[in-house]
């Protein structure tokens, strides 16, 4: 079984963090850790959500404030305090099915050699019925070689360490 890290950068995004948060927090996979990092939120953003974590009360469940540098600073930074085999990417604006890490650990399993594994569905909420799923990728698998060939990847992805 993998320990799977998801590193959540956070700036300033106020309530919706919250969302993102529970969807971690209700992932049918168990073994995982959440890296939240504030990069230098106003004081208003980090009070609400250093009470949310509190709520929460998860020990999986890791803060890291540091000074804001951009996004890019803040992924890195929970990079680097990752324990997983795994890493997840997902923002704090971002939800999560409930069977993210589930679905993207079992590809790993079976492929020694996968590196990122993407696991996306998207939603369109400005049509006039309402909330949609335009589509549905669960197996986007890329190995190595396909990453040095080819320049995207679609959805959120999980790769390994």
């Amino acid at each position: 079984m993998f320990l799977v890290s998801v590193v959540m950068p956070t700036y300033n995004t106020g309530s919706v963090i919250a969302n993102a948060i529970m969807s971690i927090v209700g992932q049918t996979y168990k073994k995982w850790e959440l890296i939240i990092v504030d990069d230098g939120s106003e004081e208003i953003h980090k009070q609400f959500l250093k009470k949310l974590l509190l709520q929460i009360d998860d020990k999986r469940v890791k803060l890291i404030e540091r000074k804001h540098e951009g996004v890019v600073a803040a992924r890195m930074a929970g990079y680097r305090k990752a324990k997983g085999e795994l890493i997840a990417v997902q923002d704090a604006d971002d939800l999560s099915m409930p069977d993210r890490l589930e679905v993207a650990v079992k590809a790993f399993e079976e492929d020694e050699d996968l590196s990122v594994f993407c696991h996306a569905i998207y939603v369109n909420m400005w049509l006039p019925i309402g909330c949609i799923y335009r589509e549905y990728r669960k197996n986007s698998q890329r190995s190595r070689q396909s990453l040095l060939r080819e320049q995207t990847i679609n959805g959120v992805p999980v790769f390994r360490k």
